[in-house]
């Protein structure tokens, strides 16, 4: 149905009391799940063009963009007639109604914790279980892709397990980018996430690693199928293909920005991110032209009908049921409306920066050292410090110590960045696991620099579970609740310099021991 036909029947299907019916429950989700619907990024008075891109896409975001919500909201208007169709069906109110209710308690639990992603996934489960109700099986099926569409896209990823993904993004499009240049004459070398040339030096950033590129053709890939009528098993395919498509047109585009280093960057990414979607989009067509010549599409779209609304229906309609959602809904905004959002207690935290300049004979160097924001990205923290000592004979460390108080919702500090620190930097030696000072698993290895000076370097976290617990942690919003650790997260970082040819690592770790015992017996002072 295009937009001028549905302006047409707009008049008559708001006229149609099937509809009208249940424009209650319409009315009461949008009244529940209001805080969706106007993100705070939509309504800043100024967004620079720099920052354009945040507003169509972001892995981790306050709010996810509007047009995810306008597009989600498409999708369900164009099956609004498949439910109509069914309204009433008889149903079994056992599973839908456990649905709705865990749905509207997972709603209060968003708003308790200030968790948009969680308030998403319940607007996802109750679309289903609301069209479970009203319509039976076929409501269900035919809000499915609404959910799933909220649910993959407008659900922000956690932080922690953005932060294990980007990074390997970033080194991948740094080495593939090289082996392109070099094969088409140009020569470039890598070094971690920078690429050198004899002309410049790039550096491949978060914004680069084609995270945000995936995203993207993910969502062009549900409106594509959608506009061609394409099946649900076609969805699927070409969902499944997106990614690799995604990361292919963007390291055209990193290849294009090495290619052309004194254009405008901040128009260059405006009019590459442009291109490279419509580029995108024309590959998912063209292999679902190839799919479509290896086997033809199900004649059942995976879309209802053109028709807006439905006249002689079967089933009459379900009042009671109507009645029961809204009110359901409407209690529930009241009791999450009453509930105050959750708050940090008050707590003495340690602060980083009571480490002394001076542990025992090793003496900081100034200025104090400033970990690169840019290189750093998504990991995050609520303190930190970064510093260089040096002892009278020459000797030299790098420590840096980071917390993170878990009550930010779009930062983590678990990230293989912390072992690095800066840009080009990457590892070449992995020495055995160990155990630090306190128990926790301890990292030994080697990295060299861009500029080929190497250093050794213990590194390792304390408060910290597995990544794939302090994923769930995060996407629950435990950490916001009376449920939270109240220890903070903790990364410790320490490295001295070591001889490109024949290093004396031993020598190495003697100088990381010393300085632990002096950093110890500082911070026991504070304690005291």
């Amino acid at each position: 149905m295009s937009p001028l036909d549905l302006l047409n029947r707009l008049p008559a299907a708001l006229a149609d009391k099937r509809f009208l019916g249940v424009l209650p429950v319409l009315i009461a989700i949008l009244i529940a799940y209001h805080g969706l619907l106007v993100p705070q990024s939509f309504i800043s008075s100024t967004v620079r063009l720099s920052e354009a891109e945040r507003w169509f896409f972001s892995p981790i975001e306050t709010g996810s963009p509007l047009i995810l919500y306008a597009l989600a909201a498409w999708l369900t208007v164009r099956r609004l007639p498949k439910v109509l169709d069914f309204l009433g069906a008889p149903t079994s109110w056992v599973l839908p109604g456990v649905g709705c209710l865990s749905a509207l308690l997972l709603l209060i639990w968003a708003r308790y914790t200030s968790s948009p992603g969680i308030l998403v996934f319940s607007l996802s489960v109750f679309l289903m279980a609301c069209g479970h109700l009203l319509a039976g099986h076929q409501g269900r099926r035919a809000l499915l892709l609404p959910a799933v569409f909220l649910t993959l896209l407008a659900v922000p990823l956690p932080p922690v397990f953005v932060n294990y993904l980007i990074l390997p993004l970033q080194l991948w499009t740094a080495y593939l980018t090289t082996a392109l240049l070099n094969l088409i004459g140009i020569y470039a070398v890598q070094s971690g996430d920078l690429i050198l040339t004899q002309k410049a030096t790039f550096q491949v950033i978060e914004t680069c690693s084609g995270l945000r590129t995936v995203q993207t053709l993910l969502m062009a890939t549900f409106v594509y199928a959608e506009v061609f009528h394409r099946s649900r098993r076609r969805l699927v395919l070409l969902l499944l293909i997106s990614p690799i498509i995604g990361l292919f047109v963007n390291l055209l585009r990193v290849m294009s920005l090495v290619l052309n280093p004194e254009g405008d960057h901040t128009a260059l990414h405006m009019a590459q991110g442009i291109f490279m979607l419509i580029g995108g989009v024309l590959i998912i067509s063209l292999i679902d032209r190839i799919l479509e010549s290896l086997s033809p599409h199900s004649s059942v779209p995976i879309r209802s009908s053109g028709r807006f609304f439905v006249k002689n229906a079967e089933y009459p309609l379900p009042k009671s049921r109507i009645f029961g959602i809204t009110t359901l809904l409407v209690l529930t905004s009241l009791i999450s409306s009453q509930i105050s959002p959750w708050s940090k207690p008050n707590q003495l935290e340690f602060d980083v920066h009571i480490i002394s300049q001076n542990l025992g004979d090793w003496k900081m160097k100034k200025p104090i050292l400033i970990p690169n924001p840019m290189y750093l990205g998504t990991t995050g923290f609520s303190l930190k410090t970064f510093r260089g000592y040096r002892r009278p004979n020459g000797d030299e460390i790098e420590f840096f110590i980071g917390k993170n108080d878990r009550t930010g919702k779009y930062m983590s500090l678990l990230s293989d960045k912390t072992k690095t620190l800066k840009a080009g930097r990457h590892i070449i030696k992995q020495f055995p696991s160990q155990r630090s000072p306190d128990g926790e698993a301890l990292s030994e290895f080697v990295i060299e620099e861009s500029s080929g000076s190497r250093w050794l370097v213990h590194h390792w976290y304390e408060g910290l579970e597995s990544v794939p617990m302090e994923t769930l942690r995060s996407a629950a919003g435990l950490d916001r609740s009376p449920l939270r650790r109240a220890a903070s997260a903790t990364v410790i970082r320490i490295a001295t310099p070591v001889k490109r040819d024949r290093p004396d690592y031993k020598k190495a770790r003697e100088r990381i021991n010393d300085f632990k015992k002096a950093l110890n017996a500082n911070l026991a002072q504070h304690q005291e």
